[in-house]
């Protein structure tokens, strides 16, 4: 930025307090990222953990359908009867 006349006045040159106010903004702005990183970890830790849920309730749920198809396919024994 160029100088400006009434800086030749002031304790600090007007760029100063401009770079100010912006770093004000990025601080808050930091902040704020900080507050929704710390939500997207707790969204990865609770995926993890209902996800562990999903894949053994998909195994369970597999095991059982695999169980009723093989029951449902097992032939009955004929009796045999025989003499002596």
């Amino acid at each position: 930025m160029e100088p400006q006349i009434q800086d030749y006045y002031n304790e600090l040159p007007y760029g100063v307090n401009v770079i100010e106010k912006m770093n004000e903004e990025c601080d808050c702005l930091l902040k704020k990222l900080d507050e929704k990183d710390k939500e997207i970890e707790e969204l990865i830790k609770l995926f993890k953990e209902y996800d562990k849920r999903v894949i053994q309730y998909k195994k369970d749920t597999e095991l059982k359908e695999i169980l009723r198809i093989l029951n449902e396919n097992r032939k009955p024994k004929k009796r045999r009867f025989s003499c002596f």
